[in-house]
């Protein structure tokens, strides 16, 4: 058709863009958005009111820094009250003197003077030790026997515990039979009555429950320790004596050196055939 010259009726195209078709042709209806009223945003809060500050707040201990948080007041005075404890928990208070008492010693009329008072207990420690006041068996007893004599001297250092005698006695028993023995002056104290021995009813004589006894004529011997010393038969030194209180340990042997804090002293005596006194000094712990 094209070859014979027929004419083609031309393809409608799209519209043109301001063109008549375009503005005849039917428009869209408008979306519901763009008929809807634009809201404002709602006004923002009001700002909180501020809380009023403390007084301390300004400081580093009541306010909360930038280091961290407050650190509570009732803590702190916890830990320091359990520090005060801690230091000062042992610690005993002191008892307190009645009003009007004096510093030292009552003094009498006629220059006595009444025995100072108890020793307060110390921090943290024990009462110093004190036996009760006893009667020595030789006052008021007429001595002139040097054995006698030297036992008086030693009997209240032996009581109170400030010394420690070991008597070394040879002798004929009743049977006269040789016998020794080696004698805790201060246990003999407690279990036999002294007043016979000083004012020369009895005579101090060995026995087999003495530190060691020994029969000559039947060649008997014992051992047995006392509550001031304890018996160390079985040693190449010889026979020895520990002492409980400061465990210094007493060499009897005439030769050798009788030990720290101690001293051998030969009493000469028509009472027996031999004496020998180990006075040892008890040094007691802090």
């Amino acid at each position: 058709a094209a070859g014979r010259g027929v004419p083609v009726p031309p393809v409608p195209g799209p519209p043109r863009r301001g063109s008549a078709a375009e503005r005849d042709a039917p428009r869209r209806p408008p979306s519901r958005r763009q008929h809807e009223p634009v809201l404002p945003l709602p006004p923002p809060p009001p700002p909180r009111p501020a809380r009023p500050r403390p007084a301390g707040a300004g400081t580093r201990r009541g306010a909360a820094g930038a280091g961290g948080p407050q650190r509570p007041r009732a803590f702190l005075l916890l830990l320091l009250l359990f520090l005060l404890l801690l230091l000062g928990g042992g610690a005993e208070p002191l008892p307190a003197e009645p009003p009007g008492a004096a510093a030292g010693p009552a003094v009498l009329p006629g220059g006595h003077r009444l025995p100072s008072p108890a020793a307060p207990r110390r921090p943290g420690g024990r009462r110093p030790r004190r036996e009760p006041a006893q009667s020595l068996a030789s006052v008021g007893k007429e001595l002139k026997n040097n054995f006698l004599q030297a036992l008086a001297e030693r009997e209240e250092a032996n009581r109170t515990g400030k010394i420690s005698s070991i008597i070394f006695i040879r002798d004929l028993n009743s049977h006269h039979q040789e016998v020794s023995a080696y004698i805790d002056y201060a246990h003999r104290l407690t279990t036999d009555d002294f007043e016979v021995y000083f004012s020369g009813k009895k005579r101090l004589l060995p026995r087999k429950t003495d530190l060691s006894f020994y029969n000559w004529d039947r060649n008997v011997s014992t051992s047995n320790s006392s509550p001031n010393y304890q018996v160390i038969a079985e040693n190449a030194c010889g026979l020895l004596f520990k002492n409980k209180s400061d465990r210094k340990i007493i060499n009897v042997d005439p030769k050798a050196y009788p030990g720290d804090d101690t001293t051998r002293m030969p009493v000469e005596t028509d009472l027996y055939l031999h004496v020998v006194i180990y006075d040892h000094i008890v040094r007691r712990g802090i």
